[in-house]
């Protein structure tokens, strides 16, 4: 009796020790491919951090047009802003899901009422202008013909362990001062990594290679400036589509692998 109240203690430990060190971002509703391109397109965590309390970020399908394409809503927060996220979806098959890599999405903020009396719940667009969703619908050729050639795929998950904080690498580090930590954002198919490094003033958003190398001195953009009210996702005229867009064209995503690059040199 006494042995099994030992290897029972331990076990309680292990599992502690565990769930303390990693933290499984992931999506138990029904539309793990949705998702997917939520955390393939955007900024996020892909969890809500809510007063010692975490909860999944919400996905919504809103509609569908002639072709299959999806336009869905993905709540997340950070920055104690909450934020309603609008993209489409080209379309999936085979266990991947297809949609375009830049422009893809319009981002909201939610005011703390709508969010905490549930009030988006009933209005999945909320926040967003009918222009906004007018733009967004055009960039992604809402009710035409499947483009393939502009679109990306990702695997479709809906467990995404790899978001999980860890050393920065030596090259951002040695071009970034005071970095307090960083996680892993997303991964291309080439397996470069988009990542959020957070620093004493500043947050950025940086591409690395697989092991950690940059390829040039364009390898990130600023997200958020703890000293001013600059918070990329809420910047007028398309700013956080637009600077994603350049930090991804500057580094190959989606194209070549950094190592590779770096490697033929």
């Amino acid at each position: 009796m006494k042995k099994k109240k030992i290897t029972l203690i331990v076990f309680i430990v292990c599992v502690f020790v565990f769930t303390s060190c990693f933290r499984v971002r992931g999506h138990s509703g029904e539309f793990p491919d949705l998702f997917t391109v939520a955390v393939s397109s955007l900024v996020t965590e892909s969890f809500i951090n809510d007063i010692e309390t975490e909860f999944e970020c919400e996905v919504f399908k809103i509609e569908e047009d002639d072709y299959g394409r999806v336009l869905f809503s993905y709540r997340d927060k950070d920055y104690n802003f909450i934020k309603n996220n609008v993209l489409i979806s080209q379309y999936t098959e085979s266990g991947r899901v297809y949609f375009y890599q830049n422009f893809n999405f319009i981002c909201s903020r939610l005011s703390n009422e709508d969010y905490y009396s549930g009030n988006y719940r009933n209005n999945p667009l909320i926040g967003v202008s009918e222009e906004d969703l007018n733009n967004l619908k055009k960039w992604n050729d809402w009710n035409k013909p499947i483009n393939n050639e502009k679109c990306v795929s990702a695997l479709v998950r809906n467990i995404f362990d790899d978001k999980e904080y860890n050393e920065v690498p030596i090259e951002v580090e040695n071009r970034i001062n005071g970095i307090q930590s960083s996680y892993v954002v997303s991964r291309d198919n080439y397996d470069n990594k988009l990542i959020f490094v957070e620093t004493n003033e500043n947050d950025y958003v940086c591409i690395v290679s697989k092991t950690g190398r940059i390829l040039n001195e364009n390898f990130y953009v600023e997200y958020a400036n703890n000293n001013t009210d600059f918070y990329l996702p809420f910047e007028a005229n398309y700013e956080y589509q637009i600077q994603l867009k350049w930090l991804r064209d500057n580094n190959f995503w989606n194209i070549k692998s950094i190592d590779h690059i770096l490697d033929e040199k």
